[in-house]
């Protein structure tokens, strides 16, 4: 499939999205995708068709071959995906994902943001801002949400510790220095194998 829509595209077509994504070994949140996303320079004038989503754009990004697939690098395949969801979930899940397994720094992730398009980035937007301040997995932003909602004061999230003599102790989710109380939230996706 993913050859075909290359072929249909042209030479300078690109994959993007969730299949880019998967072949640079993101697992994505739970969907099931049966299009491919490619990006074509502007100047080409291809629609999307079949199976196939083409997105024209000025902004073409340098191409990172894998298996001998032409893809966006994993950051832009990560937000152009994240532009494309209509619910939080799947929005938190891929980006906590591409934190988290996939290595992305989160100030990378805004500054691509920032430089592409604003279409389709409202949702994206705001789930970055929680993982700004730290979350790195969908229950540590839904942890996030539900401690805000108690109103008491945020505790510092994802702050390493260390003892009197500057050795490494851990870096708990979330750290309230008023209290010392370190608080870790461990889910499946990230932390546990389900066997």
């Amino acid at each position: 499939m993913v050859e075909a829509a290359l072929l249909y595209c042209g030479p300078e077509a690109i994959v993007t999205g969730f299949e880019a994504c998967r072949r640079q070994g993101l697992k994505g949140p739970k969907i099931a995708s049966d299009r491919v996303h490619l990006l074509v320079p502007a100047r080409y004038q291809i629609s999307s068709v079949g199976f196939v989503t083409v997105e024209r754009t000025t902004r073409m990004p340098r191409r990172v071959v894998v298996d001998g697939v032409a893809m966006a690098p994993l950051v832009r395949a990560v937000l152009d995906q994240c532009r494309r969801f209509t619910t939080r979930d799947p929005v938190r899940a891929l980006l906590a994902e591409a934190v988290q397994r996939g290595g992305l720094n989160p100030e990378v992730l805004i500054r691509e943001l920032e430089e592409g398009s604003d279409r389709g980035s409202a949702l994206t937007r705001e789930v970055l801002r929680d993982v700004l301040r730290g979350a790195r997995s969908v229950a540590e932003i839904d942890a996030m949400a539900v401690w805000r909602r108690t109103g008491l004061p945020e505790p510092l999230w994802n702050h390493e510790l260390r003892d009197s003599g500057g050795r490494y102790i851990g870096t708990p989710d979330g750290y309230f220095r008023k209290v010392q109380l370190a608080w870790e939230i461990d889910s499946y996706d990230f932390h546990f194998a389900r066997a």
